[in-house]
Formats: structure tokens, sequence, C-alpha cells
């Protein structure tokens, strides 16, 4: 939210006050609607690291200096929790007998 309120000129705190009082009833509904875009987007990225991983930097320290490298990472618990979040999505979506 920090970010998103920096973006319209706003502290998180005065977002967050806006959309608690009547007068901030389209605001409200334009963060709600903001935020299902975001989640599009979020599960897309997740999806994405969950199978190929992601570029992660790491510095090693030797006696000539630092050295950076990128080595690649793949997380086996958000695979496992998107995994169980595709499982739910087809459960649900299932005919039922």
């Amino acid at each position: 939210m920090k970010i998103s309120a920096a973006k319209v000129g706003m502290s998180p705190s005065a977002v967050y006050q806006l959309k608690q009082r009547p007068e901030g009833a389209a605001f409200r509904l334009g963060c709600a609607a903001a935020l299902l875009i975001a989640r599009g987007r979020l599960v897309d990225e997740l999806l994405d690291r969950a199978i190929w991983g992601y570029d992660e930097t790491a510095e090693i320290q030797r006696e000539e200096g630092r050295t950076f490298t990128k080595r690649r990472r793949i997380d086996s618990r958000l695979g496992l929790a998107m995994l169980a979040r595709l499982d739910k999505m087809v459960e649900t979506r299932a005919p039922q007998k």
C-alpha cells in the first residue's frame, strides 16, 4: 500500500482513513478493483517462479575482494502451495455426482 499511496501523493494512513469514510466509497471501490487486477498478475508471477525458479544474487567474500554471483533458486514450498491452490480450484469446479 505504501507504493500505491505514494503514487497518488498520500500517506498510507491517509489512504486507510479515506477508505473508511462514507465519502471515500468510490475510492474504496477503486482500491478493491486494483487489488483484483494485481491479484491476477501476482498469480502469474508466482506460478512462473514455482515452475522456473528465480535468479538470486549472492555476495561472496574472498581475499581478493567481493564477488557477486547469480544462481537460480527454486522454492519447492511455493510450488507445493500453488499446486494445492490449483487442486482446490479443480475440486470446486468438478461436477458433483
